[in-house]
């Protein structure tokens, strides 16, 4: 049996060079090592590593694995995970099952490489990687002569083609997040920098970046603006966050708002949490959920809770004290100054109606073409007249500052889209945005300028499939697990611990004999196969093309001392499994031989050469 060829080494290699990004340096290093193990065994012809050596290697691995993922139920996590089952699997000594096994945990790798945060990769690099691993299949299971027939390949194909798609399907059907993207652009997701073209990006992106699903009631008409950083340094058409920002300890509160929703995140979020404008209450979900930081007066949260829930009220005024305005030190061009100057002779309120009435005129669009370097904002506000959203909120809250009102940028994203009928929404890269909020009669208002211009993109907002649904449930339902566990294990503690222990014994002792059940293994298989290694560890290894009782005709030739004994082992091998039907007796004392055998065997010195 010759079990994993060097080929399906090449397909591991594909694969951890592709997943390289998502996982941690040791584990790429790990990879490396088994792997080239493994080819040194296959070119060398020395044994395999002992189970009780991978069992210490897996174990020391998962370890690595829990103690360097925060969450341990994160995607990173779970494909660390089949990466190691992959290289224990590999490194197993060749069996009936293991080429299956192997084979799988490829697919459970693609799998991953699908799921992974991060850009997505070209799609014929998908379709690259399903042939390769399938082509993987046929070798390993094929013989060369059903390869080159036309009518046995095309019927083994088939018979493999199917078990592959029923895994890949549902995975792609349920989690659209997954689709490659059509555009050139890599998905980075929200930064604490604002410049144009940044988030024009994430538009093209169809990525799912957190769900949403709202426990009573759901914004009726009223948009939903999710804020995750505020951006108070401006450098004309670059914003950014200021530096001197601390966040604190936030407390949560009692008072519940008029919706109350639970936020999923999918993706790494950036520096910010999102949440709907006006949210006044924020926890974690389950009694030990993880510190939640904020800013009091920026009202921007931080947390690593996996399942967020909250509440706001959009009757809530944003109250806040008058923020110490700081002149704007940029130079500016003499037509924005003059606009500037205009600025200046109107109240706050009055400067903002004047922006967007002037912006009414300009075009909102994914492709603005590329701003002049040396006055960017001048070329925006009096050439170009075209941007997306970073342009439009960028140059607005610029303008204010440059006339003596307190504008900030906001980063975040706005809207969504419901499943169905159903009660969760779906927000998605593509509903990343930018707006600006403006100071007044004491407290922030949120302006969005990019509303008033003419759009070349659409911006409806009908409800998704229905068939979204279970992946919206899956998720939830996932991270609601999580949770509770983390509740268990540190309520029960050591009772709770001791329970897995006892379960990690037991599952593994109960599926080996259920399996070996299945397969009805005679009695004496596993004292042979001990007595084979025993042997091939001592130089003696039985060809594919020798009979039973040829080779130990060699064993007795070698071990002269032990001839007597080996001969008669042959003779009551014989017996048992070709002549007319034994006792179980028989079958017993067969297995007792071959231990009996395998100990005189160690104990006398090595075979003569």
């Amino acid at each position: 049996m010759k079990g994993v060829q060097n080929f399906a080494l090449i397909v591991f290699a594909f694969l951890i060079m592709l997943l390289m990004p998502g996982l941690p340096l040791w584990m790429v290093i790990a990879a490396m090592v088994l792997g080239l193990w493994k080819w040194w065994i296959l070119r060398s012809g020395t044994g395999h590593p002992s189970r009780v050596l991978l069992s210490a290697l897996g174990t020391l691995m998962l370890a690595f694995v829990f103690l360097d993922s925060a969450p341990i139920f994160s995607r990173e996590s779970m494909v660390s995970v089949v990466c190691i089952a992959c290289m224990l699997f590999i490194l197993d000594r060749p069996h009936l099952r293991q080429v299956m096994l192997v084979h799988g945990a490829f697919y459970g790798l693609l799998i991953g490489l699908l799921v992974m945060r991060g850009a997505p990769l070209p799609l014929f690099l998908y379709f690259f990687m399903t042939v390769l691993i399938f082509f993987s299949l046929l070798v390993h299971h094929l013989p060369p002569s059903a390869l080159l027939s036309l009518w046995p390949l095309g019927r083994n194909i088939l018979k493999i083609s199917l078990p592959v798609s029923a895994i890949l399907l549902p995975v792609y059907f349920f989690f659209p997040e997954i689709r490659p993207q059509n555009a050139d652009y890599a998905v980075t997701g929200l930064s604490d920098i604002l410049e144009p073209g940044r988030i024009a990006k994430l538009a093209l992106s169809d990525r799912v970046a957190f769900r949403v699903r709202f426990l009573q009631d759901q914004p009726a008409d009223q948009p939903m603006y999710w804020r995750s950083m505020v951006l108070e340094e401006s450098f004309g058409m670059i914003w950014r966050k200021k530096r001197q920002v601390e966040m604190q300890d936030y407390t949560p509160r009692s008072a519940a708002g008029h919706m109350t929703y639970e936020l999923i995140p999918e993706v790494r979020l950036g520096l910010g949490l999102p949440l709907l404008e006006h949210t006044i209450s924020v926890q974690g979900a389950g009694h030990h959920a993880t510190q939640i930081w904020w800013h009091a007066d920026l009202r921007i949260y931080q947390t690593q809770n996996e399942l967020i829930e909250a509440s706001a009220a959009p009757v809530d005024r944003f109250s806040a004290e008058a923020p110490v305005h700081e002149e704007l030190k940029i130079q500016i061009s003499d037509r924005t100054q003059t606009l500037v100057n205009h600025l200046k002779r109107l109240s706050p309120e009055q400067q903002v109606q004047t922006l967007l009435l002037r912006m009414q005129d300009y075009t909102y669009t994914l492709h603005p073409g590329v701003l002049n370097r040396d006055d960017a904002l001048d070329d925006f506000l009096f050439e170009k007249k075209r941007g997306f959203c970073e342009h439009f909120a960028a140059s607005f809250a610029t303008l204010l500052q440059l006339a003596g009102t307190p504008a900030r940028v906001v980063a975040g994203y706005e809207g969504g889209v419901f499943i169905g009928n159903s009660d969760f929404l779906l927000v998605r890269d593509s509903d990343a945005h930018a707006w600006t909020e403006v100071y007044w009669d004491g407290r922030w208002h949120r302006i969005d300028p990019s509303d008033v211009a003419r759009s070349e993109v659409s911006r409806d907002s009908e409800r998704v499939w229905i068939t979204a649904l279970p992946s919206a449930w899956f998720a939830y339902g996932l991270r609601l697990a999580v949770v509770k566990l983390r509740e268990w294990a540190q309520e029960f503690e050591y009772l709770w611990m001791s329970l897995i222990a006892v379960l990690a014994i037991l599952v593994p002792i109960q599926i080996w004999r259920l399996q070996k059940k299945r397969l009805n293994r005679p009695v004496w298989q596993s004292a042979m196969e001990n007595f084979f290694r025993d042997l091939e560890k001592r130089g003696l290894q039985r060809e594919q093309h020798e009979g039973m009782r040829d080779f130990l005709r060699r064993v007795a030739q070698n071990f002269p001392a032990e001839a007597s004994h080996v001969m008669e082992l042959s003779q009551l091998y014989q017996d048992v499994l070709y002549g007319p039907a034994a006792e179980p007796r028989a079958a017993e004392d067969l297995h007792r031989r071959f231990q009996s055998i395998r100990r005189l065997i160690n104990k006398s010195p090595y075979p003569r050469t």
